[in-house]
């Protein structure tokens, strides 16, 4: 129900195309694609997401420019953090940066 106590509805998606809702955000299918520009998730601990915003990486996409090699000396990023990491960025179709080979 509504603020008015009117019933509200949310506009049905017809074959598939998306359709905006009443504050004209556009949906689709109701479902939210992950994207490398969101902001790292708290999933992580908040220290390890301290650490990863104290060296400037506060986006996915920025992550990707990383390697597990470099991630891993970050005081307060361990294997559990990065798993996560790993698995989110997964989810964006997206990866770390490879090792460097120095």
């Amino acid at each position: 129900m509504g603020p008015s106590g009117t019933a509200t509805s949310v506009p049905a998606a017809v074959d598939g195309a998306p359709v905006s809702d009443q504050h004209g955000l556009t949906m689709a299918n109701d479902t939210v694609r992950p994207s490398l520009a969101d902001p790292i998730a708290p999933a992580i601990g908040a220290p390890a997401l301290r650490a990863l915003r104290d060296v400037g990486i506060a986006t996915y996409a920025q992550l990707t420019e990383w390697s597990v090699d470099e991630l891993i000396r970050l005081h307060a990023v361990g294997p559990t953090a990065l798993g996560i990491l790993e698995e989110q960025l997964s989810e964006r179709d997206a990866s770390f940066a490879p090792p460097n080979s120095a």
